[in-house]
This record gives structure tokens, C-alpha cells and sequence, in this order.
């Protein structure tokens, strides 16, 4: 990152340099041959960073290959684990409160039991739905219910 900023700071101030130059050239006969020469500096000052090799890393650093090593858990698998899990949560919750508002039960509180095995699958440990207050339904009804309507066992308190 250090040498992409070096280099827009090294083209940024030969830009300059350059745009004062013009600015100052006489008109006529050297005029031509001063922007030539304008064009070949410009050439120069965005060439410069890549003439001292030893200042531009062109190699990948250790973390970044370590990073891209499939063996071991990153934090980006993890980050992406967990926004799956998080994205299938949301859509199971989602189901299970429009199954529960075809019973004309709103604001039931889904709460999900979730993990992720070591394969990335998403499993479901448990279900647990807390009805709100002066639900008309039995718990044993609703879970008949999500049973098929949804194929899944919840409990219901």
C-alpha cells in the first residue's frame, strides 16, 4: 500500500512540475520540442518507482499466503461461516413466523439453536418458540402444525 501511495505522490507532483512547465514555455519553434521533452519527462516520473526494484515488493507476504492456505480455519472462512449461518437463521425464522402468522399467531419470539460442523454444513440443534401472551393455540397444536407445514420439530413455550 506504502509504494502505491509513493507512486501516485511521485506521478502526482511530475504532473504538476510539468503542467507549470507548459504553462511557462514561449510560443513558437521550441514550443514542440519543450512538450516532447514534457512527455518524456512524464514517461519518467511514472516509470521511476518501477526502475529501483528493490523498492516495489512484488512478491506476496507470508500472511497473505498463509491466508490462502485451505488447511487452516481463517477468519475470513470464519466471517463467511458465519454469515451463512446468520443469512440461514434469518430464513428459517422467517418460515417459521409465516407459518406461525397463517395461525394468526404475530410477535412469537424464534429462537434457533444453530452450528456449523466442520464440513461447513449448517445444522439445527434446537428450536424454541415462545409464544406471546393470551395465545388461543395449544403448544402441542402449533408443533403439529410446523410439523407439517415446515418438516421441523420445535418447542413451544
Amino acid at each position: 500500500m506504502e509504494t502505491i501511495k509513493t507512486m501516485a505522490t511521485v506521478f502526482c507532483a511530475g504532473a504538476v512540475a510539468a503542467g507549470i512547465a507548459s504553462m511557462l514555455l514561449p510560443s513558437g519553434k521550441l514550443e514542440k520540442v519543450m512538450r516532447v521533452l514534457l512527455g518524456f519527462f512524464l514517461l519518467a516520473v511514472t516509470l521511476s518507482p518501477f526502475m529501483h526494484k528493490e523498492s516495489v515488493r512484488w512478491d506476496m507476504p507470508a500472511a497473505a499466503e498463509t491466508a490462502l492456505d485451505t488447511d487452516s480455519p481463517t477468519a475470513l472462512a470464519e466471517t463467511v461461516a458465519g454469515q451463512e449461518q446468520a443469512a440461514a437463521g434469518r430464513v428459517i425464522r422467517g418460515q417459521i413466523q409465516e407459518a406461525l402468522e397463517g395461525l394468526d399467531i404475530f410477535d412469537a419470539e424464534v429462537d434457533l439453536d444453530m452450528d456449523i460442523d466442520g464440513e461447513s454444513c449448517i445444522s439445527i440443534r434446537q428450536i424454541k418458540i415462545f409464544l406471546p401472551a393470551g395465545c388461543v393455540y395449544a403448544a402441542a397444536d402449533i408443533q403439529k402444525s410446523l410439523r407439517q407445514t415446515l418438516g421441523i420439530e420445535a418447542e413451544v413455550f
